[in-house]
Parts: structure tokens; sequence; C-alpha cells
């Protein structure tokens, strides 16, 4: 129950947030002052054919990015419900019978993902990233979850038949959903299939294995749509394979997060000291997650991209947190315990208790930033109606500001919980262009 409440709390506060973050130049790009289902579907396949082959992330965010603001409502509704599910379906697979030790498992989740995610505004604030990437990890990390954890010998309730067919479908949009997650699941499931068959002689559930099937069928949709490397082009940039390898090897070591390894190294040492009964199969775990992590960032060599940041390494840091929330030490929270194994837990318990506290600080901090963005936003707004009326065509508009420190005179505001993606000084830049068609402008500049 106390799990529950603190999920439905932390829903709340993101719906909060979600309602203060307003739609960038970017969002515009595939916004309508109007709803209608038959453009959002043509766009989706327009975009399909000679863009992106996510289609499902392309059509609901033509859906909910265009009207009268009930769509970006939804978004943030979905937002929060989907953040309880996650973490739901954290402290199903992962906890304990422990209340206690399941609500110290949450708060460790919600921490770590808060302020070792280097790209958590980005791909959970922003409209367009949260459909993309959050939205993306989550549908990964259903599947890729319960996969690991009977690889690992660990067993797993059998669902119903809604359940099931709800997993499945799921998985099947999934697969559509994020090329580098889509291919790293791919490849993580083979893997984990022919581990339980030939080495831990175990054989997947069926419904699994239809699950996984979907996934592959989504990730063949994904993967074949014509236009899903146009953006190559647009980057007008080629890098030999080597450099990309190495670029990703390079970043990748900037997203293991020092509050995540010391977080793994605390778990570890405790896990070793106690060595409780399921020790080498959380620590299995722990592996087969951190390596789904790892294969997703190298994943991105096929795609139009030149380095491994941003949005782009969201699912890898969730993943890393995942890889030490395996090897959380619930040993601590049972019956009998030694005085070592209390001051443990006591300490623990004070670390999580003081970085949720420092978490709800910063988010208050982050809340009353992105209100400010809002109201700023809002100002521009109303210049640019006096700009309609005054029949101007070019308009010259303020940036976006956070602070003094972070603001987007440089286009792009993108340091962990805050983000802002904002027209240029090139009034010919696309996302000026966006902006500037969805408010009756011709030229919009900073």
């Amino acid at each position: 129950m106390t799990a529950l409440i603190l999920l439905f709390g932390a829903a709340t506060c993101l719906f909060l947030v979600n309602q203060q973050v307003p739609m960038f130049a970017d969002d515009l790009c595939r916004a309508h002052h109007d709803f209608s289902l038959e453009r959002a579907i043509g766009y989706a396949w327009g975009e399909y054919m000679g863009w992106s082959g996510r289609y499902p992330v392309m059509l609901i965010n033509n859906m909910l990015f265009s009207g009268d603001g009930t769509g970006l409502i939804v978004l943030s509704l979905l937002n929060s419900a989907i953040l309880v599910f996650l973490g739901w379906f954290i402290v199903v697979q992962l906890g304990r019978k422990s209340e206690l030790a399941n609500v110290c498992l949450l708060l460790a989740f919600a921490a770590l993902t808060w302020f070792s995610a280097r790209s958590f505004g980005e791909a959970v604030f922003w409209k367009t990233g949260s459909v993309q990437y959050f939205w993306g990890t989550v549908l990964a990390i259903v599947l890729v979850l319960p996969m690991a954890q009977l690889a690992s010998g660990m067993c797993l309730r059998r669902p119903g038949v809604t359940s099931r067919t709800v997993f499945i479908f799921a998985c099947l949009i999934g697969g559509a959903w994020l090329e580098n997650m889509s291919v790293a699941v791919v490849a993580v499931g083979l893997m984990l299939l022919v581990y339980a068959r030939f080495i831990a002689k175990t054989r997947m559930p069926r419904w699994i294995v239809a699950g996984f099937v979907a996934w592959i069928l989504g990730t063949v949709v994904l993967l074949a749509a014509p236009g899903n490397y146009v953006r190559v082009e647009v980057v007008n940039r080629y890098e030999p394979v080597v450099s990309k390898v190495l670029g990703i090897t390079s970043y990748l070591l900037l997203h293991m997060d020092p509050l995540i390894m010391l977080t793994m190294i605390g778990f570890l040492v405790i896990a070793v000291l106690s060595r409780p009964p399921e020790y080498q199969r959380n620590l299995l775990l722990a592996i087969i997650l951190f390596g789904t992590g790892v294969i997703a960032a190298y994943a991105t060599i096929g795609a139009p991209v030149m380095v491994f940041k941003g949005r782009l390494a969201f699912p890898t840091q969730v993943f890393f947190v995942l890889s030490a929330l395996a090897i959380f030490p619930h040993q601590l929270f049972s019956e009998g315990l030694g005085r070592c194994q209390k001051i443990s837990r006591t300490a623990l318990m004070a670390i999580t208790l003081i970085v949720a506290i420092y978490m709800l600080v910063d988010g208050r901090t982050i809340y009353r930033e992105y209100r400010s963005i809002a109201n700023q936003e809002a100002k521009r707004q109303e210049m640019i109606a006096e700009a309609v009326n005054n029949k101007l065509t070019t308009l010259k508009l303020p940036a976006l500001y956070f602070n003094s420190k972070f603001h987007t005179r440089g286009r792009e505001v993108n340091h962990g919980r805050r983000f802002a993606r904002d027209i240029t000084f090139d009034p010919n830049y696309f996302t000026n262009n966006c902006y500037a068609k969805y408010f009756g402008l011709k030229k919009v500049v900073l």
C-alpha cells in the first residue's frame, strides 16, 4: 500500500511538471490547431514512407499534438499512468514480500533515474521525447525483464489470458517503436532463448516466446520502412564504422553515472558479505540487464547519428539503473539479522530517505523553472498575436531562460532534468519554419 501511495504521488508530480512544459519548436512540426484522425494517419504513413519507420510514435504525436490542447492533457495523464505501471512492474518483478524493502526499492529507482539519467528531461518532459523514448523504454522493459528473470532461474507467475494478450500486443508495437532498442531486444532475446534452452536447460513459456516473436515482427516493420534512413542525408555526414564504435564507447563510459556505480558497488558488497540464497541468480539478472543497456548503445551504429548521447542514451541509462536494482539487498529486511546487517539496513534506509528528500527539493526547483518557461512562452505568444494583428510577417522572439546559466540562446538546453529545444538565429532553420507556420507567421527568429 505504501509503495502504491508513493507511485501515485510521483505520478501526480510528473503530471504537474508535464503541464508546465510547453510544446517546443520540434513538437510544433507535427501539431495543428484542429484535430483530424484521418490527417494523423496520413501524416504518420507519409513519415513512414519518407522519414522514419516509427509509425506508432508518429501517429501518437500527430494525434496528441493537435486540437485545442486536450491532447496535451491526455499526454500528461498517459505519462503518469505509464510511470505508475513501470513502478508497479518493478516492484512485482524485483520486489519481495517486505513492504519496507519495496518502498526503498522504489525510492532507489526514482532517485537513480532522476539524478543519473543525464537525458531525463529530454526523454520524459519533452513531449516528443516522452512518447518516443520514455514509452519505448518501458515497452522494452516489459519484455526483457521477464525473459532475463526466467533465464536467470527465477519463477514468474503465469498471467491470465487478457494479460497475455495485452503483453503480446505491447511487444508487437514495441518492436516498431525505437530502432536501437528494437534491435537490442531482438539480440538479447535470442541470446536468452539459446542460454535457457541449451545451458540452463529450461524453456521459456509460450506467452513469452509469442511476445518475443511479436517484437521481431514489429522490428521488421520498423526497419523495413523506405524512409527509415533518409535522415542520414539530412545529417549530411558519414562516419566509418570503426569511428562510430570508438565514439559510442567513449560516450558510453560517461553514461555509467557515478551514482549508479556507487549503488552497484554498495549492493554488491552487502551481497558478498551476506550471501543470500538468490545471490547468483540476482547477479546473473544484473549482468543481463546491464548487457542490454550496452547492446542498445552499440545498436546505434546502424542509425543516422554520429555520437551516442542525449535521448538516445536514455534507454541504456534506465537499464543500468535496473541492473543495480536487480541486486537490491532484500536480505537486510528479513528477520533474525545480526548486528552488522541491522546497521547496514539502517544506513541504507537513512541514505534512501536523505536522497528522497533532496529529490523532492530538486523537483520543486524544476517545477518552478518549467513554470517560468511556460510563462515566458505565453508572453511570446502574446507577442505573436500582436504581430499577426498588425500583419507583420517576421518576428524576433526572446530566448527561453531556466536561469542565468541555462537558456536557449544556443538553441537547446539539455542538462539532466532541464530540457528545451527552441527556434534558432537562422530564420530558415526547420524548427523556425515549424514554429512560424503553426502561429501564422512567415519567419521567426531569436
